[in-house]
């Protein structure tokens, strides 16, 4: 909705300047998404008058005229065919602008001097197609006066984004009854004028109205009015529609859309000789009609459709657009003028069927003040009588099965103060709800009955009331107060575990991606996952101690979360891993040439636990990495290790113990570089480096990997120990490496924990340095270097004590192992 200020002001002294009216109306609720100069560009051209015209000596196709500016004359040369003496024009003067970005400049042309310029409509921005000659100005026109004023462009336009409860201010009367609700001072609506209420020359209407179906009409108005004239409505009515963003046409749509604009009810005016009978039917449409609307185009009517008709044929789709067949054209005598209410939904559904979306049906979609009906027509004949020439001698014909009866609605000051948080009278209370227009008076206690008019049908009960009174009061004005809780502040345990995550991941490279939580109907990598989510995706208890989903006889659509109401096919399904969309966001990037990614995503899963139970959410975490720089254990899968590496920093950093890796086979991973995470022998992630096959799908860098734990069970293991201080160590650390030949299938893991327990409390630190397999080394065997650290933090390590303690290692290896020593 676009409203002017000059318009506004029309109605109602506002008390504030167009940047000042911006913001009132935004605090208002009536958001202000743009505001403009209805002039813009043509602030310096000025009125002139044609003096006298002269051939110019050296050109046939230039006249040199002599501009009366007012104050002063001046001399331009012009190149328009109907440049005429005593002709008022606008004027462009040297230093002025055009809209169209050309400078005006004081210029010689064919060695005549010329001062300005004499400008067109289109070199104006008023016309958008190229004009044959320079604008001519109505001869009543003074020399020297801003063009803006002259053709009433001095005006401020609103781009208003209004929600559905604010339909009201579709028109500009709600927009004045809103200023002065919510102003500071004592305002008064100056009402528009009307037709008397009997008409000029009463008489019994000859025309009849039946509305069949009051359930999708609850009222329905017309009168007749005869020996119209079809012209050009007054310049000041189509500027105003020009600033609401409706184009001029003839004074009598013109006067329909200017009702409209200011009373936010639709009009409709049929060319009544076109009209079979004298009979307006409103109906639903019988199947196989036809109607060919104002736009040109065949509709195919349905029963579900409302349809204005006459005796024998539809003449309007109902609330949405007229009939070609009744159009009001130059020839037309006669109008008949419709006012009318009709329910809200058919209208969504009928403008929404035909892809229709008019001004008329974007208002009765939100509902309209249906006790206005008569009023609006009654404005519509008072302009048509006198800038038509309209003689208005019928009664009007107004069909009203149900009348609308004004609820009420009790308001409890006290309790709107409660929750407001502020102090208001109750009489208080009842002013600024009048000053809205509704009926408000004060009970017994601090009660006040309040009486609901037509034009606000968003109200529907005490609550609204409340937010009218907050309006009122300010939102600004309202003190900030925190909610009163007798619970502790301070993050839960999932919470800090959250943050720690992120942290920690963060920390070593990888950046944070958000993908949707919903898959395509049609996601064949969820497919090639399904030996994966049959034995490896824990979705969480059932809620009935039944354990975690996932393994079983069950198949992958036992697991899917379908949506009833999907939006498309593509967002159909919920997601049941992170995988999919970690792989896509590689996909995607990888396409764009970019070599080098890790990235992770924590997030949420769902499945299914049955027909007519609530799918269980399970908060995941998901790492993906492709073109990793860095193999440090050369064995070409530096993803695979990165993203390893990753993992276990995590659980480090979270203080989780007890975890291990074991080997797994799974379709989507490379055989041999697939890995299972577990805690206490239960699977709570995974980490493959990805199959050929699916590297070559997704057009993805050799070695990309991806891995997925469950977020719930790091929460629930992760340790907060208490920060504490530590010293730098006084006393000098002892380091000694270790070459070993192990067994090929025992994990590292295994060894470093051995070494960790025999070494008492001296070992500070022990780490993998070195891995090697080679013609050096037996076949089924590997050689680790370890390198360990020890250091007492008492006092200074003797040789002997460290050496006693690596011989302690060594047979611990030798024993649990049959490691051999390289070098022995």
């Amino acid at each position: 909705m676009q409203i002017s200020y000059n318009w506004l002001s029309s109605y109602i002294d506002i008390p504030y300047d167009p940047e000042k009216l911006k913001h009132f109306l935004t605090m208002a609720g009536l958001e202000v998404e743009e505001m403009s100069y209805q002039g813009q560009g043509l602030e310096k051209i000025i009125t002139g008058e044609i003096t006298e015209v002269s051939d110019h000596s050296n050109a046939d196709n230039l006249k040199v005229c002599q501009v009366s500016l007012g104050e002063e004359e001046r001399q331009m040369v012009c190149g328009a065919p109907n440049v005429a003496e005593n002709m008022k024009v606008a004027v462009a003067l040297p230093g002025t602008t055009l809209p169209g970005g050309l400078k005006i400049e004081e210029t010689e042309l064919r060695g005549v001097k010329s001062s300005g310029m004499i400008c067109s409509a289109d070199e104006l921005g008023l016309k958008e197609e190229r004009q044959p000659g320079i604008m001519e100005l109505p001869e009543e026109i003074q020399p020297g006066q801003p063009l803006v004023k002259v053709l009433m462009l001095d005006d401020y336009l609103y781009k208003l984004d209004l929600t559905p409860n604010y339909a009201r201010c579709l028109g500009h009367l709600g927009v004045a009854r809103e200023v002065r609700g919510l102003s500071d001072t004592d305002l008064e609506i100056n009402w528009p004028d009307l037709l008397p209420e009997r008409g000029r020359d009463y008489q019994e209407s000859a025309v009849e109205v039946e509305i069949e179906d009051p359930d999708l009409c609850q009222r329905y108005t017309c009168r007749l009015i005869e020996d119209v004239e079809i012209k050009p409505s007054p310049l000041w009515m189509q500027r105003h529609l020009e600033a609401a963003g409706v184009r001029p046409i003839n004074n009598i749509v013109d006067i329909t859309n200017y009702v409209m604009l200011e009373y936010n009810q639709p009009l409709h005016a049929f060319d009544y000789d076109k009209i079979s009978g004298s009979k307006i039917i409103v109906r639903r449409a019988d199947s196989g009609e036809e109607l060919i609307t104002l736009d040109d185009e065949i509709r195919e009517l349905t029963p579900e459709v409302l349809v204005i008709a006459d005796q024998d044929k539809p003449i309007g789709l109902a609330g949405v657009m007229g009939g070609a067949n009744t159009e009001v054209t130059e020839t037309t005598e006669k109008v008949l003028l419709e006012a009318a209410s009709f329910d809200a939904v058919n209208i969504r559904r009928t403008a929404k069927k035909y892809g229709i979306s008019s001004e008329s049906s974007h208002r009765f979609e939100r509902k309209i003040d249906i006790t206005a009906v008569a009023e609006a027509s009654r404005r519509a004949c008072y302009l048509l009588e006198k800038y038509a020439g309209g003689k208005i001698a019928e009664k009007l014909v107004d069909c009203y099965p149900e009348p609308f009866r004004k609820r009420e609605i009790m308001l409890d000051a006290a309790r709107a103060n409660a929750h407001l948080g502020v102090e208001i009278t109750g009489e208080k209370m009842a002013d600024m709800l009048s000053g809205l227009g509704f009926e408000a008076e004060m009970q017994e206690g601090s009660r006040i009955a309040v009486r609901i008019p037509g034009f606000r049908r968003d109200v529907d009960g005490d609550a609204d009331l409340v937010e009218e009174i907050a309006r009122v009061y300010g939102y600004n004005n309202i003190p900030y107060t925190r909610p009163a809780s007798a619970e502790p502040g301070g993050r839960t345990s999932e919470q800090k575990a959250g943050l720690k995550i992120n942290r920690i991941l963060r920390g070593q490279g990888l950046e944070e991606v958000k993908n949707f939580s919903l898959r395509s109907e049609e996601d064949g990598l969820t497919e090639q996952l399904e030996d994966y989510y049959h034995d490896h995706l824990a979705l969480g208890d059932d809620g009935d101690g039944g354990g975690d989903y996932g393994g079983g006889d069950c198949c992958l659509e036992d697991y899917i979360v379908g949506l009833k109401n999907p939006l498309s096919r593509a967002f159909s399904r919920m997601r049941i891993s992170l995988l999919p969309g970690l792989l896509e966001v590689l996909s995607l990037n990888s396409r764009k040439q970019i070599e080098e990614m890790a990235i992770y995503e924590s997030g949420r899963v769902f499945g299914s636990r049955g027909e007519g139970r609530r799918p269980v959410e399970i908060d995941k975490i998901g790492l993906a990495s492709m073109g990793a720089a860095r193999d440090p254990w050369n064995l070409s899968a530096p993803d695979f290790f990165y993203l390893k590496g990753a993992m276990e920093n995590l659980l480090k950093g979270l203080e989780i113990k007890d975890w291990n890796w074991r080997r797994i086979q799974l379709d989507i991973f490379h055989p041999g570089r697939a890995a299972e995470l577990k805690f206490d022998e239960r699977s709570v992630g995974v980490l493959g480096e990805l199959h050929p096959d699916i590297i070559e799908d997704y057009k993805l860098p050799a070695r990309a990997s991806l891995a997925e734990m469950d977020g719930e069970s790091l929460y629930r293991w992760a340790g907060y120990e208490e920060i504490s201080y530590r010293g730098i160590p006084r006393y000098p650390s002892i380091s000694r490496d270790l070459a070993l030949l192990v067994a090929e299938d025992i994990p590292a893991r295994d060894i470093i924990e051995a070494v960790s327990g025999a070494a008492d409390d001296i070992l500070a630190d022990v780490d993998i340095f070195d891995f090697y397999r080679g013609e050096q080394i037996p076949e089924g065997r590997k050689s680790l270097a370890l390198n360990m650290v020890f250091r007492d933090e008492e006092r200074t390590l003797k040789e002997v004590e460290v050496e006693e303690r690596i011989a302690g290692i060594i047979e611990v290896l030798e024993d649990k192992f049959e490691v051999q020593i390289r070098g022995k």
